[in-house]
């Protein structure tokens, strides 16, 4: 009986992370999706690179860079592709396109509902 018990545990346990996990690539794949409709409409983001085709986290970079708590995104279009920094500011995101030349070009943040 109490192996049965052992068993059930460590069978609710593993579905537990199982379910945790899920729900963290749902919410990065979420958040990602967010960013690149926010993207998409900016003139920089389709002068520079087009239509957004992908948007990939750079996990190495942000991990990089997590004492500035900069997210850097690997974004490809039709015309090119460009490193996107996100830092995270009070009332939203900040977000600043890195060119392949090295050149970095402001882009509209994306606020919070309810800021000013």
């Amino acid at each position: 009986m109490l192996l049965s018990l052992v068993v059930a545990g460590g069978l609710a346990w593993g579905g537990f992370i199982a379910a945790r996990q899920i729900k963290e690539k749902r919410s990065r794949e979420f958040l990602q999706q967010a960013i690149q409709t926010h993207l998409q409409d900016q003139s920089p983001v389709s002068e520079h690179i087009g239509a957004i085709e992908a948007l990939e986290l750079d996990e190495e970079a942000t991990a990089q860079n997590a004492a500035t708590g900069m997210v850097v995104f690997h974004v490809s279009g039709r015309r090119g592709a460009a490193d996107i920094h996100a830092f995270q500011r009070p009332n939203g995101l900040q977000f600043e396109m890195e060119l392949a030349g090295g050149e970095t070009v402001e882009l509209e943040p994306l606020v919070a509902l309810g800021s000013n």
